[in-house]
């Protein structure tokens, strides 16, 4: 559901430093070149969060610049790495975090 999806984003706002605001999280790092995909990641203390976006309607790829990690997804809980290159369905997002968020059901 839509609340259940932002429910996730704003738990792992609150709870990973790379997204605190400010000097107290981290910096944002494109992660490619793409006209289609946007990659950004953000890193603090160990805690990273690395957001992937397939802005259009059609398949789609980007080739990660950044170094490699296994996250773990928000919403499927399945580990992703990322390095290399990386495709998408029409609309796909990842949005990848270390340490992982698990939430109960």
């Amino acid at each position: 559901t839509d609340q259940d999806f932002y429910k996730r984003l704003l738990y792992l706002k609150k709870h990973n430093k790379a997204l605190w605001n400010g000097a107290q999280g981290g910096a944002m790092q494109l992660l490619g070149d793409s006209d289609d995909v946007i990659a950004f990641e953000k890193e603090m203390d160990g805690n990273r969060v690395t957001v992937i976006v397939n802005c259009t309607g059609d398949k789609a790829s980007i080739h990660l610049t950044g170094g490699e990690h296994s996250l773990s997804d928000l919403f499927t809980g399945k580990d992703v790495l990322t390095q290399g290159e990386i495709s998408l369905e029409q609309w796909q997002y990842f949005v990848l975090a270390n340490p992982s968020i698990s939430f109960e059901h």
